[in-house]
């Protein structure tokens, strides 16, 4: 992970940039995985592994709705406008 950072006159700020390397141990290379990469396996996978288990649990037999299109983040980070884009329809916000 490379770091560089800019002074001003009040506050340092420190802006981040994330690569996917691979390191040498011994005979081994050690795949170094970029913090997006951590994000999705502990935070965003459990969301699509559970649909998966529901669905081979067949609960849409019993009517029960499983999403076909999953879509996960922060807020302010754009969900509603990818929808939006996809379905070509205005969703409401707030």
């Amino acid at each position: 992970m490379k770091k560089t950072a800019r002074t001003s006159s009040k506050k340092k700020v420190v802006s981040k940039i994330s690569t996917v390397k691979k390191k040498s141990h011994g005979n081994k290379n050690v795949l170094i995985e970029a913090p997006i990469v951590s994000s999705y396996n502990d935070q965003i996978r459990p969301f699509f592994d559970t649909v998966e288990r529901l669905r081979n649990l067949n609960v849409m037999r019993e009517d029960i709705l499983l999403p076909s299109i999953l879509v996960v983040g922060g807020q302010s980070s754009g969900k509603s406008s990818v929808l939006e884009s996809l379905a070509g329809i205005s969703l409401p916000r707030g």
